[in-house]
Parts: C-alpha cells; structure tokens; sequence
C-alpha cells in the first residue's frame, strides 16, 4: 500500500495577494504544496492596486523582483503603476488566482487553525498551516484634530480631507492650498510632487521639519548601502523591531523646494477653524486640502487575540513563524526575518524560506 499516494493533501491558507501573498504562493507551488489564496478584494497586487499610481518607488527596482523574475520597468526607480502591472504579470505566469473573502477570526485549535470568513460561513474551513500575508495599508493610524472634520467631504467652510492612502496625485488640486500633516516617506513625497505641480504646499511636522535621508551617496542609491545590514538577524536590532519608528523619509527634491519657498514647514497643528489650521508656533495657515500622511500601522483583528505582539502592534514571529502558534506564518510583517521583511527585497528572500519551513512541518 502507497501510504504517502493516499496521505490527505496538506491544506495551506495564504491571507493576502500583494507582494507577500504571491511570493509565497509562488514558492510554495514550486516545492508542488497546494494552498489557498484568500484576499480580502479578489485581485492580485495588494495596496498597490489601490494608492496612487504616479508615485515613485523608494528603493531601485533592481530590489523588487519577486521568485526569480526581475523587476525591470525600464528605469532605475519604478513606480506604483510598474509594480502592480509586474505583480500582475507573475500572478499570471505562476498561475495565482486569489479568492475573495475577507477573513474574520483565525482560532487555533490544536494543530490546526479553524478561519472564519465575513459574511461567507461556507468559507469557514480547518487548516494546517496559515500564513498571513496581508501587509499593512488596510489599517491606517487614526489621529484626530480638534476643528477637522473626519470625513472628506469640502464645503465653502471646511477643507477636503483624505488619508495619504488616498491621495490621487497633484493635477487634481490645481490652484488649490495643500496642507500635508506628518513628514514621513508619504508625507515628504507628497509635498515634493504638490510643489512640483506650483501647488502652494505646506507640511506640519510634529519635529519642525522631517527626518531625511539622502537617495544617493557616492553615486549610489543608499540601499546599495544599507541592503546588507537590513539583512542581519532581528535580535541585533531588537529595540528597533520592537518599536518600530518611523523610517526616513527619501530626499528627491525636499529641501530643494523648501529653499525655494515651494515647500513651507510648520510644527504640528493643534487645532482647526474651518479651513484655517492653527500650529504649536502661534501661527497660522488656510488649506483647502488636508493630507493625513499619518501612515499605517499592523492591526491584522483577525489574529488570535492572544497572539505575542511587539509593542508596535506587529506580531513577534521568529525566523518568519509565531512564537506562540507553530504553523502560523508571516510574510511581509516588520522584522519577521530580518529587518527587511516588510519590503519587497526582503519579502522575496523571506517567502522561498518561509515554504520550505513548511514542507518541512508538513513532513514530520
């Protein structure tokens, strides 16, 4: 008798089809483990599919490529469009087609996890392994403004207010007052391409002015640099994988346009009268825009509720597996594996690991 012939096949759940969720899709189809593919939209490319697709990759594109395809958009720095359109494409070439569903609960239950499914029961299904892969832009930091209004609606008294998530480019606002609240890696592009378009851009940074990095040193874009050391184990850099800061923002043309008077900074606001905004200096501002770059944190509600998590809300996963369930997996979650885990030269290296340590589990 054949026993391995009749073995049951291995069920796998993958949360997400951005970059994580297909790199790891793709890896393990590989080493020839069926999955599922579960997404929350229905469609392959994450977040990409849904920010604005004129922006402009930090990282060179020679640091995307996923599962032994090259990312090559012609250009050294591809943007949102270049991505998605590439992640697209190797959902096509390895034959990825993610499900609907939006996952609701994960619940361990022995070996297994049982994942419930909004609004479709029938989804509801027991598996081995899971491996949550579902990033972060779908959990935006709340902050609230004394004066701003929460919605995003403009009247004659109050300004359009949005999430940097849902900013749909610069041509849209011609003639009009931006006022960018948070100077991180959205917040700082932003305000370069407002102010590129002859908006009147202002920029509130709860510091005074943004922390910067340059793009090049020496000729050489900086993660030519700092690629190796993102690569080192988390336990080197615990105090930072435990907290979590906010990176450095990526200096294009930032200070060239605050020289310039393009680019106006201004400490943080503290409260709004309709359309005028009020900033811990004494001054004042109008805006008819107001961009919430505020970014993002890692909520995933769907995790167990006792789930081990870094005091960033991020959960505390060692070489890619939790700590606390063995068989739930991350992929593309901050220092999962190292301290690049959550971008995309990281999530490619992370997945290929991350399925053989599941052929591994399945096969003991």
């Amino acid at each position: 008798m054949n026993n391995a012939a009749e073995r049951p096949a291995p069920r796998i759940l993958i949360i997400g089809a951005g970059p994580a969720g297909l790199a790891t899709a793709a890896a393990l189809r590989q080493l020839n483990l069926p999955f599922r593919l579960l997404d929350r939209y229905g469609v392959s490319g994450g977040a990409y599919a849904r920010i604005h697709s004129g922006m402009e990759m930090a990282s060179p594109a020679r640091y995307g490529g996923l599962g032994g395809m090259p990312f090559d958009p012609g250009h050294e720095y591809g943007t949102v469009r270049d991505c998605l359109e590439y992640l697209q494409e190797f959902a096509i070439r390895n034959t990825l087609i993610p499900e609907p569903a939006d996952v609701l609960l994960i619940e361990p239950d022995g070996r297994e996890f049982l994942v419930r499914h909004r609004q479709r029961a029938e989804l509801s299904a027991r598996f081995d392994v899971v491996v949550v892969a579902s990033g972060v832009f779908d959990y935006r930091k709340p902050v609230a403004i004394p004066g701003l209004p929460t919605n995003s609606t403009a009247s004659s008294s109050n300004p359009l207010v949005l999430h940097g998530g849902d900013w749909p480019g610069a041509e849209k606002f011609r003639g009009q007052r931006l006022l960018i609240i948070g100077a991180g890696m959205s917040g700082v592009e932003i305000a370069e391409e407002g102010a590129q378009a002859s908006l009147a851009v202002t920029i509130s940074a709860r510091r005074g002015s943004p922390r910067l990095m340059a793009q090049r040193l020496f000729g050489r874009d900086i993660h030519d640099y700092v690629y190796y050391f993102e690569r080192l184990p988390p336990w080197l850099w615990r105090n930072f994988c435990s907290h979590r800061p906010a990176l450095r923002a990526i200096d294009r043309s930032f200070r060239r346009e605050v020289i310039a008077g393009r680019i106006v900074l201004k400490p943080e606001v503290f409260r709004f009268d309709g359309q005028r905004a009020h900033f811990s200096d004494g001054t004042q501002g109008d805006a008819d825009v107001v961009v919430m770059a505020t970014g993002y944190h890692f909520a995933a509600p769907f995790l167990p509720a006792d789930e081990l998590r870094a005091p960033a809300g991020h959960p505390q996963a060692r070489d890619g597996e939790s700590q606390k369930y063995p068989g739930l997996y991350y992929v593309g979650s901050p220092c999962a594996r190292a301290l690049d885990s959550e971008f995309l030269r990281g999530i490619a290296r992370d997945a290929v690991v991350v399925a053989g340590k599941i052929k591994q589990r399945l096969a003991g």
